[in-house]
C-alpha cells in the first residue's frame, strides 16, 4: 500500500505542476502517504515487542495440523 501512495502521490505532484487546482488534492494526498508510514511503523513496534511462548505456539500448530 506504501508502495501505491507514493507512486501516485509522485504522479500528482507531476500533474499539479500543469494544473495548480490539484493543489489541495496533492496535499491529502501526502498526509495519506505520511500517515501510512506512521502505522506501518506502529504495527512493525508492536510485532516486534510480541512475547512469543514456544509451548502455545507449538499447540497450537497442533491444533491446524489436525484440523487439516
Amino acid at each position: 500500500a506504501e508502495q501505491a501512495v507514493a507512486t501516485a502521490r509522485r504522479a500528482l505532484a507531476a500533474a499539479r505542476r500543469l494544473d495548480p487546482d490539484l493543489g489541495p488534492l496533492a496535499e491529502r494526498l501526502e498526509a495519506l502517504e505520511s500517515e501510512l508510514q506512521d502505522v506501518s511503523v506502529r504495527a512493525a513496534d508492536y510485532l516486534a515487542e510480541l512475547e512469543i511462548d514456544p509451548a502455545r505456539l507449538g499447540a497450537v500448530e497442533e491444533r491446524i495440523a489436525r484440523l487439516e
